[in-house]
């Protein structure tokens, strides 16, 4: 990204990074030969930087794992994770989020949908990260990772745009480093600048092409660019810096460490709340079936018709009709438990449905007697199908099926 990788110096003066081989600042003009050397990504020093890194790559191993297991193969560890696996290791889920599950605006930060998106987020935070840890210390850069991570998924959560990437926080220090580059001026610090800008480009012009999530790109790269104004381009000096520095690093770990602790507490929890909602989708299929069902049976027995071969087919037809609502009467009561309320409507569902198809088995549909008894039990399976679909927009929202939002790649 910077194309050939130096070895640079800070002028003690502007603090301005230069090439070794200048004997004079070319921004200030400070003749001292500079002490502090700053390292350039991949090499030693940069700890935080490459510890996110593996941080990264841990947890995607885990969900290719997790993948693994559940049938996907080796397919698993190239491809993105199925939703709820996803959900389980915290991704951005708009619903979840929506029910105070905010720890998903940190841990988001730290997964990935696919290894293209892997590599392509590794590489940008190891030709920026380490710059940036240099350039402003170790704690600081704890900090400014955390923050921009998650204040770039405030933007997202009202766009109604959920998924899982690292690019936002990423945005965040390439926001950094453009003000940085900028604030220094001179040749260096417009280099930088430009460098930085053109990476922010290349990133929304991607995120458009593959449908990333650039709400979260561009809500980091502010994030960091206000923080690039507002922070000191420096490491830790003071001994009262220090200490507020290291308070401010060990509270975004923390934030982190309990993020992921309410992960693992949750975990399974969003593989079970997406199989309930799949029951609330196939129950609501088969309860609006069986009421269409049971309205042609009873419309097809207001038919009078003395012909013999008539009442042959509706014979035949009123024992298709029969077993249709006793099968689709086992198919309602099937379907694994999903709450107390929704069991009692089932049951009364299941009821109507049973005792027409008994009223079918004792009589002549077109009986005055078959058809009353039919009539009756459509009432009262109306009654419970209205109850039902009170029931199913109250839980909509609960198992993701509506405003659940898009989902994209950071």
């Amino acid at each position: 990204m910077f194309g050939e990788k130096k070895k640079l110096v800070m002028c003690q003066a502007c603090r301005a990074l230069v090439d070794p081989a200048e004997k004079v600042c070319p921004m200030c003009g400070n003749e001292a030969v500079p002490e502090q050397r700053i390292s350039t990504a991949g090499e030693s020093g940069n700890f935080a930087s490459m510890l996110i890194i593996g941080i990264n790559i841990l947890i995607f191993i885990l969900m290719g794992i997790v993948g693994m297991k559940s049938g996907r193969g080796m397919d698993s560890f190239v491809s993105s994770a199925t939703g709820a696996v996803l959900d389980d290791f915290g991704a951005f889920d708009i619903h979840l989020v929506s029910q105070g599950e905010w720890w998903r605006f940190v841990t988001a930060n730290f997964l990935h949908i696919g290894l293209i998106h892997l590599l392509f987020n590794s590489y940008a935070l190891y030709q920026v990260g380490p710059l940036a840890e240099e350039i402003y210390g170790e704690q600081k850069f704890i900090f400014i990772y955390i923050f921009t991570g998650i204040f770039c998924m405030i933007p997202s959560y009202y766009a109604g745009i959920g998924g899982a990437g690292a690019s936002g926080a990423i945005s965040g220090l390439i926001g950094l480093m453009a003000v940085y580059g900028y604030r220094q001026g001179g040749t260096f610090g417009k280099a930088l600048m430009k460098s930085m800008l053109t990476w922010m480009a290349m990133t929304i012009v991607y995120g458009f092409i593959i449908g990333a999530n650039n709400v979260a790109h561009a809500g980091g790269f502010i994030a960091g660019g206000v923080l690039g104004f507002l922070l000191k381009a420096e490491p830790v000096g003071t001994v009262r810096a220090k200490t507020i520095w290291n308070t401010l690093a060990l509270m975004s770990i923390l934030v982190f460490v309990v993020s992921f602790a309410f992960v693992g507490k949750n975990y399974g929890v969003a593989e079970e709340t997406n199989k309930k909602a799949q029951d609330v989708i196939r129950l609501s299929e088969l309860v609006r079936e069986a009421g269409q069902t049971l309205d042609e049976t009873i419309r097809s027995g207001d038919k009078d018709d003395a012909n013999e071969t008539t009442k042959t087919s509706q014979k035949d037809d009123a024992n298709k009709a029969t077993k249709n609502l006793r099968k689709l009467a086992d198919d309602i009561a099937s379907i694994q438990k999903i709450d107390d309320r929704n069991d009692e409507i089932r049951g009364r569902l299941v009821q109507a449905l049973n005792k027409s198809a008994d009223a079918l088995d004792k009589g002549d549909k077109n009986s005055t007697q078959t058809r009353l008894a039919l009539l009756l039990e459509r009432d009262e399976f109306t009654k419970a199908f209205k109850e039902h679909a009170a029931w199913e927009d109250s839980v909509l929202d609960k198992y993701g099926l509506v405003k659940s939002g898009k989902q994209s790649q950071p």
